[in-house]
């Protein structure tokens, strides 16, 4: 969780592809939590959360995230954020 993200964000050419994916997720892993300071990884909370919002923001070590939580994004139907299109099915 280093500065990468926001250089990718802030790139002439990547940059909004990457502020439009952050814009329309639902969930947020942050992988790797264990190897950053809590400052740290308060910035990165801080940043995603101005970028999306109603996005949850996991953290996880190893990429394990919690299985409820994307069994729970793929069941609930979650009322559609401002802006994004609801899901047709």
């Amino acid at each position: 969780m280093n500065a990468g993200g926001r250089v990718l964000a802030g790139d002439p050419g990547t940059g909004v592809l990457v502020r439009r994916q952050l814009g329309a997720a639902d969930m947020i892993v942050l992988n790797k939590t264990d190897l950053v300071t809590s400052s740290e990884k308060d910035a990165v909370h801080d940043w995603i959360s101005e970028l999306a919002p109603g996005a949850r923001i996991v953290e996880a070590t190893h990429g394990r995230v919690p299985t409820e939580l994307v069994l729970l994004l793929r069941t609930q139907r979650l009322p559609p954020r401002p802006g994004r299109r609801a899901d047709p099915t």
